[in-house]
């Protein structure tokens, strides 16, 4: 059995007026998919912008990223696997993975789309 790395990217930016507190970042990743433990970094102005190692909680409760004012945001990157590489039919196979932004004013999320190409023969 094979499996397949994806590596993945959140952006989140306060594109309000006001400032967020208790910005919580999450992902749902697609069922098939598995989130490699250890992988999570984030990137904020509290690290001065550098990537440091973060909790493994992206695709659970969510990691709290802090407030930030307008315009002021974070990077979140991770990995995820495809245990069942083997599963997968030859060609493209496309999924749906969402990433979520949870603050005391509301949540709100956005779909992408996961593209896995397997090349046979």
């Amino acid at each position: 059995m094979s499996s397949l790395e994806r590596a993945n990217a959140m952006h989140y930016r306060n594109t309000g007026t006001t400032q967020q507190d208790n910005v919580v970042l999450r992902s749902e990743l697609p069922a098939s998919f598995r989130y490699v433990s250890g992988s999570t970094n984030v990137s904020t102005p509290l690290t001065d912008n550098k990537w440091e190692k973060a909790g493994d909680g992206i695709t659970e409760d969510g990691l709290n990223l802090g407030s930030y004012a307008p315009d002021g945001g974070a990077y979140v990157k991770f990995t995820a696997v495809l245990p069942g590489a083997d599963d997968v039919d030859c060609g493209l196979t496309s999924t749906t993975t969402t990433a979520l932004a949870r603050t005391a004013n509301g949540t709100k999320s956005v779909e992408s789309v996961i593209l896995v190409e397997k090349k046979c023969g």
